[in-house]
């Protein structure tokens, strides 16, 4: 509109323009001090260019929405013209990942069929995944309400969600950068502490800051799975099994003629109260 306005300006008035290039033009001509009859032209000049980007303006910025609208309906025929298309691709593409994961000649059959059945069960959750991220890239509706914040109130309470999430799982670094922040490193040993109940009460906040304010998202739920049970194995098995292995190595080496009384004293779990220990079981199974 703006182009076709300039171009109407330009058309009747040869040198006439709108905004700064109209002030640099005003100011050469006042500069080289034209007739009076000429200033009287370019000044008719603007009023006429001004009067018809008003009725371009008037006649085209209504339907701007109905534009937008035909751009998404066609965009949505689009999309559905070529479903086949698509669908022919990944299933071409499908067969040749199994073709090359069951390539082994010497390969079992029950091996051979349990591969092909994974890779189909795979694929039906990748297509419906590929359908929706292409989605999301071209309908402008899907977008605007992505980007839509979540209705409620309690905003610093968002604030330091947002910022936990962010140095917890941050959508910009790797693990190597990670490392170097120090919330992050915070989070990771509140996190790994089997004692007192921190482990599960960081790992509930983190659950909670998940699902609130919602809709939640499936893939940063599994990952929250993950890291759980990942930190329990770590920290409530591995870690748990080497300091028992360590008091019993003690006691047996150097307390070897009060053996009982030393596994009495130091031995596993008779270090901090067992309902700790609990606290602790329980929120990880729950």
């Amino acid at each position: 509109l703006a182009d076709h306005a300039r171009a109407v300006r330009h058309r009747i008035g040869g040198t006439t323009s709108c905004g700064s290039d109209q002030e640099e033009q005003g100011a050469a001509l006042a500069d080289r001090r034209p007739p009076e009859g000429s200033r009287r032209t370019h000044q008719k000049a603007a009023d006429v260019a001004a009067a018809v980007a008003g009725e371009i303006n008037a006649r085209y910025l209504p339907n701007t929405s109905q534009i937008v609208i035909r751009k998404e309906k066609a965009k949505m025929k689009l999309l559905q013209k070529t479903g086949g298309l698509r669908q022919s691709i990944m299933k071409t593409l499908k067969e040749v990942i199994k073709d090359g994961a069951v390539s082994d000649p010497d390969m079992w059959p029950c091996i051979r069929s349990g591969i092909k059945a994974g890779i189909n069960s795979f694929w039906a959750e990748l297509e419906t995944e590929v359908e929706r991220r292409l989605e999301d890239a071209i309908f402008l509706q899907s977008q605007n309400q992505q980007a839509k914040s979540p209705p409620g109130c309690c905003c610093g309470l968002r604030a330091f969600r947002a910022f936990v999430l962010h140095h917890f799982r941050p959508h910009d670094r790797s693990i190597f950068g990670s490392l170097k922040d120090p919330v992050f490193l915070v989070i990771f040993i509140l996190a790994a502490l089997p004692v007192y109940g921190i482990r599960v009460a960081v790992f509930s906040m983190l659950l909670l800051f998940l699902l609130w304010p919602g809709p939640s998202d499936e893939h940063q739920l599994i990952r929250f799975i993950l890291s759980l049970k990942g930190s329990q194995f770590l920290t409530a098995g591995i870690a748990q099994a080497l300091v028992a292995a360590v008091s019993y190595f003690y006691c047996a080496s150097w307390r070897t003629d009060d053996l009982s009384a030393c596994i009495r004293e130091h031995g596993p779990g008779t270090v901090g109260s067992v309902w700790f220990y609990l606290v602790d079981y329980l929120g990880s199974v729950m």
